[in-house]
């Protein structure tokens, strides 16, 4: 089976998977697509996607299929995973886990679908919608033998930029989370920045031309640093997902020995924003739940 002859199917058209799903329309692959709730699938339609009336509908019609879920206790409902056994058929299927999720989960989907008669390729990318649209994600692909790995890499420029071969699952997990607890330690930090630079009457613009014009500017600094300008929020990455991942670090580091000291205060800081009701914000949000303490006003 090759890339280009093989029926596709998307799955969780959500934040990043409507984008993706629509380059892969744009690129000239034939997609059906299926999504938990029913209000993506109309915009699916009007960019070329067809519809499925059920995973397994979706399952039935596809060859490969792309699974952009929430996290890993979707996929197994959806798949009916119990330990290494799947309640629907899979033989001969092809499933991209394009999300992340623990690297335990992901092991043992791979055992589980490869015991059931299917290929599982890890692919989980590195960006948010913003690149999702314009194509310039950073794919990891983990799979078991080369012909998945070259039907992952004739399939994902669709929405790829680059793509990184990681090794057998859960090889791509284990880098997602460690590149993951880069990007969460690097926003939050850029936050705290910005909180101290507000504190202390810096001005804003020339705090943010500052970082703009120097070794520390990148696309995410440059992208977090207008959306802290406009107080705008819409999510790019959202706090509540971004918790979610930075719990996946934090308990991958621990279960590892590490103590990931500055991965924990993230979380917490993440928690304490999601309690503030800022679950579905941009990231860089948090600095609407920063908390303050008191100055130090004993004689030095």
């Amino acid at each position: 089976m090759t890339f280009c002859s093989s029926r596709l199917g998307f799955a969780g058209i959500g934040t990043m998977g409507l984008p993706m799903a629509r380059r892969l329309v744009a690129a000239g692959h034939p997609l059906t697509v299926w999504n938990r709730s029913p209000q993506p699938l109309s915009e699916a339609q009007a960019f070329g996607a067809n519809s499925a009336s059920s995973f397994v509908a979706l399952v039935e019609q596809a060859d490969v299929i792309f699974c952009a879920f929430a996290n890993g206790s979707v996929l197994d409902a959806v798949l009916r995973r119990h330990g290494n056994t799947l309640g629907i058929d899979i033989a001969d299927k092809t499933f991209i886990q394009l999300g992340t999720t623990s690297i335990e989960h992901s092991e043992q989907l791979a055992r589980a679908i490869a015991q059931t008669g299917g290929h599982y390729i890890e692919a989980p990318v590195s960006g948010s919608r913003g690149p999702a649209k314009e194509g310039r994600l950073v794919a990891m692909l983990g799979a078991a033998t080369e012909s998945d790995f070259l039907l992952a890499e004739g399939l994902l420029p669709a929405f790829a930029e680059t793509m990184f071969r990681c090794g057998a699952p859960p090889a791509a997990m284990k880098t997602k989370l460690s590149v993951n607890c880069f990007l969460i330690t690097m926003v939050l930090g850029l936050a705290e920045a910005w909180n101290l630079a507000e504190t202390l009457g810096v001005d804003h613009a020339v705090f943010r031309a500052i970082l703009d014009a120097g070794p520390m500017s990148s696309a995410v600094s440059r992208g977090k640093l207008a959306k802290l300008a406009a107080q705008e929020w819409t999510a790019q990455a959202s706090i509540g997902d971004v918790l979610m991942n930075a719990e996946l670090v934090t308990e991958a580091a621990q279960m590892s020995g590490l103590s990931a000291d500055l991965a924990l205060e993230c979380r917490a800081w993440l928690d304490r924003a999601v309690q503030a009701g800022l679950a579905r914000e941009d990231m860089i949000a948090v600095t609407r739940a920063a908390h303050f303490v008191q100055p130090d006003n004993r004689d030095i």
